[in-house]
């Protein structure tokens, strides 16, 4: 075989194959990592929104000086630093993702009772064909939703960890939500007597 031809023909599949190979190091985000940073930003709902809106921010020298939790954060947990600066869409992109799969999941629960008690109380039930026979919708559930099956046979209990706070920043928000709009209207109450006072 010719040298040269043999070369250029492996120049020319390196080069066709090089955005792939950088799209693929981009995957190499592990849901460990994933996970972690949605337990640090749970209690920071304003930093998980901006930082969702804009993954670029995390490279803000301006945003940073802001949030010294989310540095200090970082400096201590240097493989997802690591990967939320190489590319920081792509990681809150797989951050949304995990949430969309929690979020499906906690809404299947809510209209599957039995399935959510037992469930919370043994979370590798899930992983279980004779439980699973015994209940179908779950069972057709996590055939629709691989994501959140391949969550529940690797890690059962930290997905369910992961639900069950879910369920609490739901009940957390729907709680501010009623006590804000309780507020406006002991505020529109309190400017229409005051002007009924005036007339």
């Amino acid at each position: 075989m010719n040298l040269k031809y043999f070369a250029s023909a492996l120049l020319g599949v390196a080069v066709a194959i090089g955005p792939s190979l950088a799209t693929a190091q981009d995957k190499d985000t592990t849901k460990k990592e994933i996970h972690e940073f949605d337990v640090f930003l749970d209690p920071r709902p304003k930093l998980g929104s901006e930082l969702t809106h804009n993954p670029t921010l995390v490279k803000d020298p301006t945003f940073l000086k802001k949030n010294p939790d989310l540095v200090n954060y970082l400096k201590s947990h240097k493989d997802i630093s690591d990967e939320l600066n190489e590319n920081p869409t792509a990681f809150m992109q797989g951050l949304d993702a995990y949430r969309q799969e929690v979020t499906d999941f906690d809404n299947f629960l809510k209209s599957h009772p039995q399935v959510h008690n037992d469930l919370m109380k043994d979370p590798k039930l899930a992983n279980d064909s004779a439980y699973l026979q015994k209940h179908p919708g779950l069972q057709d559930f996590l055939a629709k939703n691989p994501g959140v099956k391949a969550e529940l046979q690797n890690d059962p209990n930290n997905f369910m960890s992961r639900e069950k706070g879910y369920e609490k920043w739901m009940a957390g928000r729907a709680h501010s939500q009623a006590v804000k709009a309780k507020s406006k209207t002991t505020k529109k109450k309190t400017i229409k007597t005051k002007d009924n006072d005036r007339n």
